[in-house]
């Protein structure tokens, strides 16, 4: 080992270190471990070299030419200036199918933030209406949307809504459909006026065979009524004081179908202390992991006749778990949308 006069070592290795920093900011990493290493074997052959014995030099010499080719190669490369491009097809399959996956991942999570940020969070009252509400996307990006918006008389506009299928594509067309609603509602409240607007935006953004249908219902709290339509959507239902289950049936074709569409939009009255339930396919169709029994529409009846009474909040909350202690911890297959609306 070579072995520095005490007044030389600490010039020599401060100047080592500098030099090896100089290495690592106009290289790499590599290039500074290539010559850290080189310096080590150099310094330790040096003795070697100096000792006069024949043998030993020899060694040494061994040592430093062994080290001495590989750098000057490596020199050779980086004065070279030469910059080698790796081109996708140089990763490994195995390497470019997790980087897909990961891109994908990122992109999805993008996606549902987006989503996330559009779908409103609903306050637990609007308009003296009691309001309780779920959404649950099947994956990152889903197709069921929902909205709850006070006009300027007073009245509730609510609506639940589910694009076909769910991902991204599906998500992009949620997302126009419910700014189309909310923009909509604000212009022109009407049954016929909001159908009409949202299957036309639809049926001219949406690509071929992607649907979407809709349940709108308009409240008024003063009078107790209620003007509702569907478009292909589950009809809601109503839950009286006594228990009483009624489903408010007011049927069309879905959205996007054809160019035009025509509802009829039906009118009830209602009692202080109903129950007005909005919920998406995803209710019906939940089932346990490896079984074709779904929840279906008896037992979610059942399940409504004993919310008789409840506020909204409760009454959301017993039904979600129902339907918990049916499908179990099974990941949902279709986006889960229900809200819940409560009578002054």
């Amino acid at each position: 080992m070579l072995v520095l006069p005490f007044a030389w070592a600490l010039p020599f290795w401060l100047s080592w270190a500098g030099v090896l920093v100089f290495v690592f900011l106009r290289y790499d990493l590599l290039a500074t471990l290539v010559a850290s290493y080189t310096a080590r074997v150099v310094l330790g052959a040096m003795p070697l070299l100096r000792s006069g014995h024949p043998g030993f030099e020899l060694q040494g010499a061994i040592a430093v030419v062994t080290c001495a080719l590989p750098l000057l190669l490596a020199l050779r490369h980086l004065l070279s200036g030469e910059e080698y491009v790796y081109r996708w097809d140089d990763v490994p399959p195995h390497v470019r199918r997790i980087a897909e996956r990961e891109r994908q991942r990122v992109e999805l999570e993008t996606a549902r933030n987006i989503q996330s940020s559009i779908l409103p969070e609903l306050p637990a009252s609007l308009c003296g209406f009691e309001l309780a509400y779920t959404y649950r996307p099947a994956t990152e990006v889903g197709g069921d949307f929902y909205d709850a918006l006070p006009l300027a008389d007073g009245r509730l506009a609510v609506a639940v809504g589910d694009v076909a299928g769910h991902g991204v594509s599906s998500g992009l067309v949620m997302s126009m459909a419910r700014a189309a609603l909310a923009v909509q509602v604000a212009h022109d409240p009407r049954v016929e006026a909001v159908f009409a607007t949202l299957n036309r935006l639809v049926h001219q953004s949406a690509r071929k065979r992607l649907l979407a249908t809709l349940c709108y219902a308009v409240v008024d709290p003063v009078r107790r009524t209620l003007e509702l339509a569907s478009a292909g959507h589950l009809s809601p239902y109503r839950v009286t004081g006594a228990g009483r289950v009624e489903a408010l049936e007011a049927g069309a074709y879905p959205l996007g179908v054809r160019a035009e569409i025509e509802v009829r939009a039906r009118r009830a009255s209602l009692e202080p202390g109903d129950l007005l339930v909005l919920f998406s396919d995803g209710v019906i169709e939940a089932r346990p992991g490896g079984s074709d029994d779904l929840y279906g529409f008896e037992r979610f009846e059942r399940s409504l006749a004993r919310q008789a009474g409840r506020s909204a909040a409760a009454a959301r909350d017993a039904l979600l778990a129902d339907l918990l202690a049916h499908t179990g911890d099974a990941p949902g297959e279709d986006d889960l949308t229900l809200l819940v609306l409560r009578l002054p």
